[in-house]
């Protein structure tokens, strides 16, 4: 569930409240002089969660513009506005074939003293992992598209920042210490869209 608080800036004092079930709120923001928010939803008794952008209007009651629920479970961290479109970022748990998670290691590997080869393999493995994950969605209601950054890494995308009229920032985090920032642009042709990507370490 979430709240909204309605508070007068002078004297802190809260003039009304209002809830909003079945949803928790990832991100509030402004746009082209309206309020809007991200929702992480739950549906009945399901475990995977849903996308949704409402409208806050002036009693506090979100106005939903658009919902997106898959078979695979979503954690949203962040959203922005660009133009008349919507990037939401965080990480979605997507079921890899075995065949991706099971690899022999020679003997000479398993003894080796190199940090990069353990840096690597130290981390447990299983059939479901987090991949980094972008939907992108119109002011109409209208699901644009949505793409996941597979790998092995547990990947998500933290936070996105609009950087100038076409372009996304993001940026996140993975396994090892690493961050990794991805730049997009939702108005591109769909081969263009991610144009770039880079990865370091701390």
């Amino acid at each position: 569930m979430t709240t909204f608080l309605d508070i007068d800036i002078d004297t802190l004092q809260i003039l009304s409240t209002t809830d909003a079930h079945g949803r928790v709120a990832k991100g509030i923001k402004a746009n082209d002089g309206q309020i809007f928010v991200a929702f992480s939803t739950a549906r009945e008794c399901r475990l995977q969660h849903g996308v949704e952008l409402a409208k806050l209007n002036t009693a506090l009651q979100p106005e939903t513009v658009f919902k997106y629920e898959g078979v695979n479970d979503i954690e949203l961290r962040d959203f922005a506005p660009l133009g008349n479109t919507f990037v939401f970022s965080g990480s979605v748990q997507v079921q890899l074939p075995t065949t991706l998670l099971r690899e022999v290691i020679p003997l000479g590997q398993l003894t080796s003293a190199d940090p990069a080869f353990w840096e690597r393999w130290a981390w447990e493995r299983a059939d479901e992992r987090p991949n980094a994950f972008v939907l992108i969605g119109s002011s109409d209601g209208t699901v644009l598209e949505d793409r996941v950054f597979p790998d092995l890494l547990n990947r998500s995308i933290n936070s996105v920042v609009a950087s100038g009229p076409r372009q996304i920032v993001g940026v996140g985090g993975s396994l090892g210490d690493r961050g990794w920032m991805v730049v997009l642009e939702p108005n591109a042709s769909l081969g263009d869209r991610m144009r770039s990507s880079t990865e370091v370490q701390h």
